[in-house]
């Protein structure tokens, strides 16, 4: 499977249950090395930094290292960033390793803990990083406390409820609108402002996003100064809108940007809508089907492994199959089309096709879009909830959950 090269810094975190969506706003930049620890032949386990007291023993005993190519306050963030486990280094953040650092300087630090592999998640082809400064200014400080308010929020809580929390810290680090920072014209505001934009992502309203996000790159453009992480932003924030032609156009600007494929709108409003993927590929926009009665919604993705197995274990398992293949499958609205992995899987799993959603708020009764999520809905109310897969409980509970709400009755209808 060709997995889509997401924008830069905006890789999903993938769990032993689940997977964040990869959005455009992304910057979750917390990368989860199963293998981290794995070294290279050349390598000894005693080279490699595997805990905290390792760290501080290595940075105490050398006067430099290849951290020292960070800025100073980037530098802290990203060792503040480490964890470590019994078997060595478990996430880390790549944000300051993408913006400030070339791939080979990034790889060599991941290289300390045996994650080298992983540079390839940070460093999209084409990558150039970003002007170096000693210190931040003022919007380089906001964007990182709206980074850091993004790592706190609860992820249990529902997607509302996120939403509300970034959007009041986003108002109060950036109440001015984009077109302020613009007349000023300072490129360091310019790009901590897009940044940040690019970050709320779906967490505020998108197509405000969308432009905020194209004024702050053509002012960049226009002071000679845009660079390839710039114009993905704002082509992710383009294609979460659903504004795919403009996303097409900006391909053709920067040849970094991914394609995006050909589309065909519906020519009649309605209530909500989703995007299949055509041969091609081609986008084609489309009504759902009919959601009254009892239905069930699968939030899914067609790069997150734990979905992958589930539909893997379907593929064997007649009950769990027959149970999946009423259902509704629907992709979120992702910074990236996956116009391809979404063909690959409908060829390998045509009885559960994925469709992509069109505008999240179209959806109401769905609280997270983690994948893969299910959702039994019944006249637009939820009846119950399972999340996540984990092959050794979650088919009982999801099967539980079916006949409690009488579903496995009416599932082939």
């Amino acid at each position: 499977m060709n997995i889509p090269r997401l924008a830069p810094a905006a890789l999903a975190l993938t769990l032993a249950v689940g997977c964040a969506t990869p959005r455009s706003s992304g910057e979750r930049t917390d990368v989860a090395p199963a293998t981290a620890t794995s070294k290279a032949p050349s390598e000894s386990a005693r080279e490699l930094i595997r805990s905290r007291a390792e760290l501080e023993a290595y940075l105490a005993a050398n006067e430099s290292t290849p951290l020292d190519a960070l800025s100073p306050p980037a530098r802290k963030r990203f060792l503040e960033s480490l964890r470590f486990g019994d078997e060595g280094l478990m996430t880390f953040s790549g944000a300051d390793l993408e913006s400030q650092l070339t791939e080979e300087e990034g790889t060599r630090i991941l290289r300390l803990f045996g994650a080298e592999s992983y540079a390839r998640h940070v460093y999209p082809e084409g990558h150039v990083p970003e002007p170096r400064y000693e210190s931040e200014n003022d919007f380089e400080r906001r964007h990182v406390a709206l980074r850091k308010a993004q790592t706190a929020l609860d992820p249990s809580a529902s997607a509302a409820e996120r939403r509300f929390r970034m959007e009041q810290t986003f108002a109060q680090l950036f109440p001015a609108p984009a077109r302020a920072t613009v007349a000023r014209g300072e490129e360091r505001d310019l790009r901590a402002h897009l940044k940040a934009v690019a970050l709320m992502g779906t967490y505020r309203r998108v197509q405000v996003g969308a432009d905020e996000a194209l004024q702050l790159l053509q002012a960049l453009e226009e002071k000679r100064a845009a660079l390839p992480s710039d114009a993905a932003r704002a082509q992710t924030m383009l294609i979460t809108a659903r504004r795919f032609e403009d996303a097409a156009g900006l391909a053709n600007r920067f040849p970094n940007l991914g394609e995006v494929p050909g589309v065909r709108r519906l020519t009649t409003p309605a209530d909500r809508s989703l995007w299949t993927v055509e041969e091609g590929p081609r986008l084609v926009q489309l009504p759902p089907k009919d959601m009254s009665g009892t239905r069930l919604i699968v939030i899914a993705s067609p790069v997150c492994a734990p979905t992958i197995r589930l539909a893997t274990a379907a593929h064997e398992d007649e009950e769990l199959h027959g149970l999946l293949a009423s259902a509704t499958w629907l992709v979120p609205a992702f910074g990236s089309v996956l116009a391809e992995p979404i063909l690959e899987w409908n060829e390998r799993f045509n009885w559960a096709p994925l469709a992509l959603v069109h505008d999240e708020a179209e959806w109401p009764e769905i609280s997270t879009w983690w994948t893969p999520t299910f959702y039994f809905v019944k006249n637009g109310q939820v009846e119950e909830t399972v999340s996540g897969w984990v092959p050794e409980k979650s088919r009982a509970e999801l099967m539980s959950a079916a006949e409690r709400v009488g579903f496995l009755e009416g599932a082939s209808e």
